[in-house]
């Protein structure tokens, strides 16, 4: 028997209400659905592919689609797999897919005559021949339902973006533990600052390859993980395969057994396996039952891995990308436990909402701008950094007593890490203020850069014009609230070419 929670039955007669007026109205809706990890989306899902109608659930990596394939046998649900290796059954009700393999499929497969079409992390599912995909499958008159912990990045796939449950709530109702975050040392921030980022805002792997270096921390890992558990099991999230495959391998030898996962291998007892879903059980019942502590990985473990006993996340690269942020550390549950832990020698934790906040996000913003936008504010002091103590390294937002050890510490620090490998404490804010003063000709002096970046460097962004001022002038800062200025903090960070003159400040 399949038992609801109270929100996950509210979503149920949600969506029952939304198909009706979508027939009222002769239209399929197409919205994402945003539920933390550890809410029970599948569990959403499976209940609503159990009802009588034509249903399609796409998936884009094999462990999704291994296990959303396990939970309809388990269920009973009469489906078809369109996947390689299996033999089609379309006569099905509901069919599970590859959306790789629909993609080569498509002029072979009669998508028309679908009722709905289920979008398993539908966030990540963000290339243009996706996106071409999903919108057919929409305009052939399915509903699109995708599935999310991380909605970002979705403008034109979806029409809004509705939360099931938060975070805290999930907390209080004792679904999720809290989290607690220590800040075990991380980069200079201007060294962070001058990573670039990809398409999908994330930190480019060679420019993290250029600043971190595993052998300078690996001390602090293993001494802080020992201080700040008693063994609990964790995953590790390095900066690239090869630096995942040497913390395993040096953990290991340091008497904490820890595996590797990658897309093609799984190390594992000093031996090399092919990573495939065997494999990787095989890992996870090993930490289960204690004979593995730890699975180390770069970013295959972000998604589709259910480990409720694993109570201790670590980064040891800075993380560009809320959703790659929040996706690795949801991956501790800490089932029967307190609360989990987020042991962070990058420095992510500070550049991103705090993980038991309810942070709106920003979907329809593009790749990279909600997380530059963050750092605005804190520059700014419009949203307060995180502060960290410096008995036990806590990371928390107000007060002047750690929650965690109850040492009370008036000044703001952090710890930083320096060439050699070694933390110093560093007081004061981490983002300095900018030396902000007004001039009877700014206005002027702006008119002037903007329309000379617009004719000349249109992609040049509003923020880099008006450092590059600052960088001329002695480092004063043009004030941000001038005429030809953008209203919306994100359009900041946008070329001057791309933001229309409407969502620029007016005259008064």
């Amino acid at each position: 028997m399949l038992t609801l929670r109270k929100y996950q039955t509210n979503t149920a007669a949600w969506l029952q209400q939304q198909r009706k007026r979508a027939r009222l109205v002769g239209r399929p809706f197409r919205i994402c659905l945003e539920a933390p990890t550890g809410s029970g989306k599948r569990i959403m899902m499976i209940n609503d592919l159990r009802e009588p109608r034509r249903q399609l659930v796409l998936c884009h990596r094999t462990i999704l689609f291994n296990q959303a394939i396990e939970e309809l046998k388990a269920w009973n649900i009469p489906h078809g797999v369109i996947g390689p290796g299996y033999k089609p059954n379309l006569i099905a009700p509901v069919q599970i897919g590859m959306t790789q393999t629909i993609l080569k499929r498509a002029a072979r497969l009669n998508l028309h005559d679908f009722d709905d079409v289920h979008v398993d992390e539908l966030h990540a599912q963000r290339g243009p021949k996706y996106r071409e995909l999903l919108g057919r499958l929409w305009q052939e008159g399915a509903n699109l339902i995708g599935w999310s912990a991380t909605p970002a990045n979705l403008e034109g796939v979806v029409d809004d973006v509705v939360r099931v449950v938060s975070v805290p709530e999930l907390i209080k109702q004792g679904y999720l533990r809290p989290p607690r975050v220590f800040d075990c040392g991380h980069y200079n921030e201007k060294q962070l600052e001058k990573l670039r980022r990809d398409a999908y805002g994330e930190y480019l792997a060679g420019d993290v390859d250029q600043l971190v270096k595993p052998q300078l921390v690996i001390g602090n890992v293993l001494q802080h993980y020992k201080r700040l558990t008693n063994g609990s099991p964790f995953f590790l999230f390095a900066h690239s395969v090869k630096a995942s495959i040497w913390w395993a391998q040096t953990l290991t030898g340091k008497g904490v057994p820890t595996a590797h996962i990658d897309g093609d291998d799984v190390w594992m007892g000093g031996k090399f396996y092919k990573s495939d879903s065997e494999a990787r059980k095989a890992v996870f019942d090993k930490m289960k039952i204690g004979e593995l502590v730890g699975a180390s990985n770069r970013f295959v473990l972000r998604e589709g891995v259910d480990c409720p006993f694993v109570g201790h996340v670590v980064l040891t690269a800075p993380v560009g990308s809320r959703v790659s942020f929040v996706q690795m550390c949801g991956r501790a549950r800490a089932e029967g436990q307190e609360y989990y832990i987020v042991q962070d020698h990058s420095g992510s934790c500070s550049n991103h909402p705090p993980l038991d906040d309810v942070e709106p996000w920003d979907w329809q913003a593009a790749p990279g701008l909600f997380e530059k936008t963050y750092i605005a504010k804190m520059r700014a002091d419009t949203q307060p950094e995180p502060i960290v103590c410096p008995k036990c390294m806590g990371q928390r937002f107000v007060g002047d007593t750690c929650p965690f050890c109850g040492f009370k510490y008036a000044k703001r620090c952090r710890f930083v890490l320096q060439a050699d490998g070694n933390l110093r404490l560093v007081e004061g804010k981490r983002y300095k203020p900018q030396n902000v003063t007004r001039k009877p000709d700014d206005q002027k002096v702006w008119e002037r850069l903007y329309f000379g970046a617009a004719k000349n460097k249109p992609n040049r962004t509003f923020e880099q014009i008006r450092a590059y001022y600052a960088y001329s002038n002695d480092w004063r800062w043009l004030p941000r609230d001038l005429p030809l200025m953008p209203v919306a903090e994100g359009d900041w960070f946008l070329g001057v070419g791309s933001v229309p003159m409407s969502r620029l400040r007016k005259a008064s």
